[in-house]
């Protein structure tokens, strides 16, 4: 992670008027396709209350991406009163000074140019963006805590499925995309989880899929952990998907599934709010933070920013669902109709089967 380094101090100015502002230096995470997020560090004094335990998200000038307050506005609209608060990775607006961007905007030029940023390329800051977002810091602060972003992805059937599906839409599509791109991408598919099997197993079908997440996680890791940590790590993380877990998960589900009972294919014309609510949902993110020292877990659901229905989105949409039915991949007739172990739903037919 490259820290930038200020000539000049930009300023950050919380919108409710609260502390003032302090001198800071940004430190680059993460960019992704729609923001960029920075930690803030303080020069040379203990950061303030407001600023402690956040990170910066600041949106990048596409026009797919909406204007930061406006972001802030669907957040607390569509997706706040749908989960204990305690459970989603918390939005405040805070004032930029111009400064802010055009140190940030530098620091992406200087990496581009220097090779250091391969992917995402040509991007920049909003020059005309006037605020920022301070989201809940679920990073690692410490070596001794242990963070993962999982991807429940769809935690149902897709409603377009056919009866005799094989496959769920997560595990169908996971195996067109690994078709298509063949032996690039079959490593990580080995290591995927099915979603279904955190929601919808018992406990030993969710144990099974923790210690795929476990040693996926790990074997990306740089350093080599220390073996009691990873089964400590494993453990705690099984516990939670037996308690706290499987209810946001259920949570999470349910709204899946209120917000879109008919699908895309369903849907003649534009789909409307409830169903782009639908997809943020299914393609948002649960972030785990396990303190190793004294058992704590921190686990928040984000990147629940609003689809939006631009040029070519809709379309993409129906496309694939349209090729996982068409293509055979629902009914995995890839593999004649033997989809692989992966997928829970197989699983669960295959167990049925098996008590009658």
């Amino acid at each position: 992670m490259a820290a930038l380094q200020l000539s000049k101090a930009p300023k950050l100015c919380i919108v409710s008027g609260a502390a003032g502002w302090k001198e800071e230096e940004q430190q680059l995470l993460w960019v992704g396709g729609a923001n960029v997020v920075y930690r803030i560090h303080g020069a040379d004094v203990p950061l303030p209350a407001w600023l402690s335990g956040k990170l910066l998200r600041l949106r990048k000038e596409k026009p797919f991406v909406r204007p930061t307050s406006e972001q802030l506005v669907s957040f607390n609209t569509h997706f706040r009163p749908l989960f204990d608060p305690s459970q989603t990775v918390e939005q405040a607006q805070v004032h930029l000074d111009q400064a802010v961007l055009a140190a940030c905007n530098d620091q992406l030029r200087k990496l581009e140019h220097s090779g250091k940023r391969q992917k995402r390329r040509d991007d920049h800051l909003a020059d005309a963006e006037h605020f920022g977002l301070l989201i809940t810091d679920m990073t690692p602060s410490s070596g001794r805590e242990f963070a993962i972003e999982l991807k429940p992805k769809w935690l149902l059937q897709s409603p377009n499925a056919p009866v005799e599906a094989v496959r769920c839409r997560t595990c169908a599509l996971r195996a067109r995309r690994n078709a298509m791109a063949h032996a690039e991408v079959e490593v990580h598919a080995q290591q995927a989880v099915c979603p279904l099997s955190l929601v919808e197993g018992d406990e030993t079908e969710r144990r099974s899929a923790v210690e795929r997440i476990v040693r996926h996680r790990y074997h990306k890791l740089e350093h080599n952990p220390d073996v009691a940590d990873r089964q400590f790590v494993t453990d705690r993380l099984a516990e939670f998907f037996r308690t706290e877990g499987l209810a946001i998960l259920k949570e999470l589900r349910r709204h899946q599934q209120s917000l879109d009972p008919d699908g895309i294919l369903s849907c003649a014309g534009e789909p409307d709010e409830r169903f782009l609510r639908a997809m943020t949902l299914r393609d948002c993110t649960l972030f785990i933070k396990i303190h190793l020292t004294n058992n704590g877990l921190e686990a928040r659901l984000g990147d629940l920013d609003l689809k939006m229905a631009e040029k070519g989105k809709v379309a993409k949409w129906r496309k694939i669902e349209r090729s996982l039915l068409d293509e055979g991949w629902y009914t995995a007739e890839d593999t004649g109709g033997q989809a692989e172990v992966g997928c829970f739903l197989r699983r669960k037919q295959d167990s049925r089967r098996q008590r009658n």
